[in-house]
This record gives structure tokens, sequence and C-alpha cells, in this order.
């Protein structure tokens, strides 16, 4: 099963959530001490992705006007942070100096929000606020 397998997440009975005792849990996504070629290369990744994500999500028709909204303001806040990367691994690379990266997410449980929240989306069966 690929890791985002939606499937097998989609048919709840083929997992036991009864190990999800956590309401906020802590994941560490990316965490070293990097040259500045393979800090790009980490980062720049992340960055494509969910620049992707919200690519996919704004040329969406079934997508609200709100969301797709919210998924053009991320792309262009996801591409302002990209260049600031960018200009950081430069300047890592210019200098010798290495790129030390410190990057946790939170996950919480929480109720589903109302269909009127500002910026949900729809996705798979899964309600997605944010960026």
């Amino acid at each position: 099963m690929e890791f985002w397998d939606l499937k097998k997440i989609r048919n709840k009975d083929q997992h036991n959530f009864a190990d999800l005792t956590l309401e906020t849990e802590n994941i560490q996504l990316v965490e070293g001490q990097f040259n500045a070629i393979d800090a790009a290369d980490v980062l720049i990744s992340l960055l494509n992705d969910k620049i992707r994500y919200h690519t996919i999500k704004s040329m969406n028709m079934s997508v609200e006007n709100a969301s797709r909204n919210h998924s053009l303001m991320r792309i262009e806040a996801l591409q302002q942070s990209k260049n600031r990367i960018l200009e950081l691994v430069v300047k890592a690379r210019k200098t010798g100096k290495w790129v030390e990266i410190d990057s946790a997410i939170q996950i919480k449980l929480i109720e589903r929000p109302s269909a009127k929240s500002e910026g949900s989306k729809q996705d798979y069966g899964f309600t997605s606020v944010g960026g």
C-alpha cells in the first residue's frame, strides 16, 4: 500500500482506529544539518508538492470559490517562501555554510468544521482547512 492509498483510507473497516488515543500529535518532518544543495532539494521538494496540491485544487471546477481563492493565495505565499529559501541556500553555498532544518508538524483530531467555514475544502471525503 502506498502512503496515500485513498481506497484503503476511505474503508475505515480495514483500520484499527482504537489506537488513536491522542487528540494532538507532533511529528518531526525534517531534522538535520544539510549542505546547501541537499537542503534546497529537501525544502524545494516539500514546497513544490504543496504548490502542486493547491494548483490542482484551484483548477478543480467542483471546488467552491472561497476554496479556490484560498488555494491561489497559498500558492502565492508558497512561491514567496520558495524564493526566500532559494536566497538562503545560495547564501549558504556562497559562504560555505550548511543549513540546519528543524521542521515539525502538529496534527490535531478535531470536529469537522461547518460547511460555511472560511477556506474549507472537500477532498476525498475529508475536509481540509488551511495550507
